[in-house]
């Protein structure tokens, strides 16, 4: 589909280039409107600068294990590098689980280790703007963060789930 795009885009601005200049502006000032072809600056492709875990919004509502998120390439890999030994850990007690929910461009979902989730839970989430991966381990209350590029700024609804899941201070 982006290849689709990409190449309707290109033979658009490849014909406007061809056509001959339109000197008079019918547009009133501020209008989105154009009778002119667009700078050749806009002519990059949207989907060329996009984060490689953009894909994933359209997961909302379902589970990792549904949409095999350990298996995706561009996933999988980089949760092996963030959490080392941990990444089969988790993989292996990733039993019973959330459905993955959105607020803006942060994803989140949870999976824990069946009849055990009090003492054994994880919580990802995935800021598919930014591409960035945090997970956090709570194992017996005591809460173990893998940050990939940093904190992840969780929306208010994401942190205050987070709250009830990790113990108080």
């Amino acid at each position: 589909m982006r290849k689709v795009l990409f190449i309707a885009c290109t033979a658009t601005f490849a014909i406007a280039c061809g056509a001959p200049a339109n000197t008079t502006n019918t547009n009133p000032p501020n209008s989105t409107a154009s009778n002119s072809s667009p700078p050749a600056t806009v002519s990059s492709s949207p989907a060329a600068s996009a984060s490689p875990l953009s894909s994933l919004k359209a997961s909302v509502g379902k589970t990792a294990v549904d949409i095999k998120l350990w298996d995706n390439k561009d996933v999988g890999p980089r949760l092996e590098k963030l959490m080392g030994a941990d990444y089969a850990t988790m993989k292996k007690f990733w039993g019973t689980e959330s459905p993955i929910k959105a607020d803006g461009d942060v994803l989140m979902m949870s999976g824990c280790e069946p009849h055990n989730c009090g003492a054994n839970q994880y919580v990802m989430f995935i800021d598919t703007a930014k591409d960035n991966i945090n997970v956090v381990h709570i194992k017996n209350g005591v809460p173990k963060d893998y940050k990939e590029k940093g904190d992840i700024a969780l929306p208010k609804q994401f942190a205050d789930e987070l709250s009830t899941l990790k113990p108080s201070k």
